[in-house]
């Protein structure tokens, strides 16, 4: 039997969705979404951020709700840090990472929140944020801690 160019489409659809369902990152993923969103369609755009390894840091974002980059470059270090020491990564122990390192440099935790759903959610998401850095797992939260931080810092160089 002959291969068509719909049976390649339906099965390379297929493979991602398979991928993403063994992953448990859609399920997952469209879970956090539950009662944040009206309509289906606004879901993807929604839960985006957790689905793709694609950065896109709302630095602006970022320095209006923190405008000392010091701080805000001392924050997502500290943040990184304690979230890869975490050995349990449970609910409980991100979220008790996450606020020893607010409480560290008296941020406040909704502003932390906000400040990490930039650069993990990619905006101020309605998405919780410990949930969210749950599902997108230590090495993917790392990796965007620690890129918001090394862009903060070379910005913060050049200018």
């Amino acid at each position: 039997m002959e291969m068509t160019t719909v049976d390649v489409k339906e099965e390379f659809v297929q493979s991602v969705l398979d991928s993403l369902h063994r992953d448990r990152r859609l399920g997952e993923a469209i879970s956090l979404a539950h009662g944040k969103c009206e309509s289906a369609a606004g879901v993807i755009d929604l839960i985006f951020p957790l689905i793709t390894q694609r950065l896109r840091i709302d630095y602006i974002l970022m320095l209006s709700i923190e405008n000392n980059p010091r701080v805000l470059l001392q924050f997502l270090r500290l943040v990184e840090s304690r979230l890869v020491q975490n050995d349990s990564w449970t609910v409980a122990s991100v979220e008790a990472s996450l606020r020893s390192a607010v409480g560290s440099l008296n941020l406040g935790w909704d502003r932390a929140q906000r400040l990490l759903k930039c650069c993990i959610l990619f905006s101020d998401s309605p998405l919780e944020i410990v949930r969210s850095i749950m599902c997108l797992g230590k090495q993917e939260t790392s990796l965007r801690l620690r890129s918001a931080a090394e862009n903060i810092e070379l910005s913060h160089l050049i200018s």
